[in-house]
């Protein structure tokens, strides 16, 4: 019997800021990655990237793939376009078998083959964190945004994920790109899990304790808890509040991790935004379940530095 061959895997670092510690993360992961994946500067067209990795940036310009597009979110690429650059750079480099996009503000406090490894198994088109259906976070606030054009109608599996850190596979890509033609829209973290449910793609999730999680990956690589709303408030990764000196758990996600240490005023203020509804989760009786497996597993791998 003939060995399986490797498959081909694209990195996109997908950033628009190259300060110091986030070219220490971009080093970091390809220096990691060295022999495994082609890793790839992923940014908007005027970002200030290094004249020295031209070669491996892909610039795209979002204007013009916003008018190519038949509705977007908004006039910038965030909170929920990103797909469209995915699309754009799958476009121009359309030979591989996986995509990985990882946002300039994921740490991961180990080797990053840890992760890739304990994946590399895995045949799903979309590996990614806290997949859950539209029954299961119901009050989730971009469901709205969904426009299913051409199809008649809504299809039966409707889903969501977190993208910070993906890997999408070529069919995925392309059944993205294929409904996206289409006419399909709508927040990017539930557009595309929901466009390849829809063409019979496969999802799993990378780690942490959620229902698309496979058993051998369970409470691995990051924890994150959310409720209803989808809002992502606790565990190493999470959308708001930014960590600030991640790395105490190893062989874990980290998001969003800033540059600085010191808060400024603005994070501040985030803070004491989501404290008030942090606090409520944290009298909940799935929150504390949450907590003490969390903290399980942080002291498990602390301890396992020893």
């Amino acid at each position: 019997m003939s060995a399986r061959a490797e498959p081909r895997i694209a990195v996109a670092f997908f950033t628009h800021v190259f300060g110091p510690a986030v070219r220490e993360r971009f080093e970091k992961l390809r220096a990691d990655l060295s022999g495994r994946a082609d890793v790839f500067l992923l940014a908007q067209a005027g970002s200030p990237m290094p004249a020295g990795d031209s070669d491996v940036t892909h610039y795209f310009d979002f204007a013009r793939l916003r008018a190519s597009a038949s509705c977007v979110l908004g006039e910038r690429i965030v909170p929920g376009n990103c797909h469209l650059a995915w699309l754009d750079f799958f476009r121009s480099r359309p030979d591989y078998d996986q995509y990985w996009i990882i946002e300039y503000d994921v740490a991961f406090t180990g080797d990053w083959t840890a992760l890739f490894d304990a994946v590399a198994d895995d045949p799903a088109d979309l590996v990614a964190a806290q997949i859950r259906t539209r029954e299961q976070e119901s009050a989730w606030p971009w469901w709205h945004t969904l426009d299913f054009a051409g199809d008649g109608g809504a299809p039966t599996r409707i889903a969501r994920a977190f993208f910070p850190i993906v890997r999408i596979s070529r069919r995925g890509l392309e059944e993205l790109r294929r409904r996206v033609a289409q006419g399909w829209s709508g927040h990017f973290e539930a557009l595309v899990p929901t466009a390849l449910l829809a063409g019979g793609a496969t999802l799993s999730e990378l780690g942490g304790d959620g229902p698309w999680t496979p058993a051998p990956r369970r409470h691995r690589f990051y924890s994150a808890y959310s409720t209803g709303a989808g809002e992502m408030l606790f565990g190493t990764h999470r959308f708001v509040p930014p960590h600030f000196l991640p790395g105490f758990r190893r062989n874990a996600i980290y998001h969003p991790v800033k540059d600085r240490r010191i808060p400024t005023a603005k994070d501040w203020d985030v803070i004491r935004q989501k404290f008030v509804l942090g606090a409520k989760q944290m009298l909940s009786r799935d929150f504390i379940v949450y907590l003490l497996v969390a903290l399980m597993h942080t002291a498990g791998s602390c301890a396992g530095r020893r």
